[in-house]
């Protein structure tokens, strides 16, 4: 949750599953999440910087 928080902080947009997200709601998605993991895909900017972090599910089969 801290880590969300500070990239939120930093102007990061969090997204969960292509949707705008609070930290709060992927932190519980993720601890709710049983047989499921979560990836996270990180988008940068032209100076390499993180600007977009989007949870995305991974289905295990």
């Amino acid at each position: 949750m801290r880590e969300l928080r500070e990239y939120e902080r930093e102007g990061t947009s969090l997204y969960l599953e292509g949707k705008p997200s609070r930290p709060e709601e992927i932190v519980s998605a993720c601890m709710l999440a049983e047989e499921t993991n979560y990836m996270r895909d990180f988008i940068g900017d032209e100076d390499q910087r993180i600007r977009k972090i989007n949870f995305i599910r991974i289905k295990e089969k």
